[in-house]
C-alpha cells in the first residue's frame, strides 16, 4: 500500500505522486502529485494566475517482480483530484462535484499549501467506479485575484477501453545491474491504443526515501513522452550505486484538456495504468579469473 502511495505522489508533480505505496500518505501525494499535477501545464508559472492547474484521475497500479510476472498492488485502484496554486494564498479553497452531485472537499496539504487535493485507494476498480463513477464532474476553485471558476471534467469515454494495458518493463533483468557511468535506455510495451494526445511518464526513486532520483516531464509540460513512446534515456551518472531504487513506467489517457473554462489554467482528467519495478545500479564487478590457458613446450638447455 505504502509502495502505491509513493507512486501516486511520484506522479503528482505534475503529478508528481510516488507510486502509490511508499508512505500512505507520502506515497499518495506523491503519485498525486505526478498524477496530480504539479507544473502539469505550467500556464500560470510566473503567477500571472491564482491556479496552475487542476484535473482529476483514475488509475490501476501493477508491480512487475520478474521478466514476465506483472501483478496488480494490494491496493490496485486509485482516485486523484487536485488544484495547485501558483502561491501560498492564491487558492482559498477548492471542491469537486461528482455526477450524483455530491461533494468532495479539495483539502489543502500541511506540508505543501499549494496544493489542494484528495486521494483514495481502492482494493478493486469496481469499488473505486462505486464510489466515483465515471461521468462529468466539475472542479470548483476559489482563487483570491481570479474569483470563482468552475471547470466541467469528464470521466467518460466513447471507447470501451477506458484504463490503459499495463505497462511491461522489456528489459527488466538489465534494470536490475545498470552500469552507472553509461546511458540506460528503459524500454516497455506498447500503449494500448496510445497516441500523440497521451502521455508515458516515467520516475525513479530512492526505494526507501521515497526521494526522487529522476524523471520525465509529465503530461502537458515540455519534452513530454507521448502515447507512441517504447522507451527513454536516463542519462549516465544519474543513478545512485548501493541504494535500492523504485522505478515506475504510467500510462496517461487523457480525456479533458481544458485551457479555455478558466483561461490561462490547464484543467484535464484522465485514465491511467501504471507498472513499478525494483531498480539497482551497480559498478561492473571485476571477474573472478583474469587468465587461464594450457600450453606444450620444449626446453633445452
Amino acid at each position: 500500500r505504502s509502495e502505491v502511495l509513493a507512486t501516486v505522489c511520484k506522479l503528482s508533480n505534475r503529478f508528481h505522486p510516488l507510486p502509490w505505496s511508499f508512505m500512505l500518505t507520502k506515497n499518495l501525494l506523491t503519485l498525486a502529485y505526478a498524477i496530480g499535477g504539479i507544473g502539469l501545464f505550467s500556464s500560470a508559472a510566473n503567477g500571472a494566475f491564482d491556479a496552475l492547474e487542476a484535473g482529476i484521475s483514475k488509475g490501476v497500479s501493477f508491480q512487475q517482480t520478474s521478466a514476465d510476472n506483472v501483478l496488480p498492488h494490494s491496493m490496485p485502484a486509485a482516485f486523484f483530484a487536485w488544484v495547485r496554486a501558483s502561491g501560498s494564498d492564491t487558492v482559498t479553497n477548492a471542491s469537486l462535484v461528482l455526477p450524483n452531485f455530491s461533494i468532495a472537499e479539495l483539502s489543502a496539504r500541511p506540508e505543501d499549501i499549494t496544493y489542494f487535493g484528495t486521494e483514495t485507494l481502492f482494493a478493486s476498480v469496481a469499488a473505486l467506479d462505486d464510489a466515483y463513477p465515471n461521468g462529468q464532474y466539475v472542479i470548483r476553485i476559489n482563487g483570491r485575484n481570479d474569483g470563482f471558476h468552475a471547470v466541467p471534467l469528464s470521466l467518460a469515454s466513447n471507447t470501451p477501453i477506458l484504463y490503459p494495458t499495463p505497462p511491461v518493463i522489456l528489459n527488466f533483468n538489465a534494470a536490475q545491474a545498470i552500469s552507472p557511468a553509461a546511458d540506460f535506455t528503459l524500454s516497455w510495451g506498447s500503449f494500448s491504443s496510445g497516441t500523440t494526445r497521451d502521455a508515458v511518464s516515467v520516475w525513479i526513486w530512492e526505494a526507501d526515501s521515497g526521494a526522487t532520483v529522476w524523471q520525465t516531464p509529465t503530461l502537458g509540460q515540455p519534452g513530454q513522452l507521448d502515447g507512441l513512446a517504447t522507451s527513454v534515456s536516463i542519462p549516465a551518472n544519474t543513478l545512485p550505486v548501493g541504494i535500492p531504487l523504485q522505478g515506475s513506467v504510467l500510462f496517461d489517457r487523457a480525456v479533458t484538456m481544458d485551457t479555455n473554462t478558466y483561461p490561462g489554467v490547464s484543467c484535464f482528467s484522465t485514465f491511467n495504468t501504471y507498472t513499478t519495478i525494483p531498480m539497482a545500479a551497480q559498478e561492473p564487478r571485476p571477474p573472478d579469473v583474469l587468465r587461464a590457458g594450457v600450453r606444450k613446450g620444449l626446453f633445452y638447455e
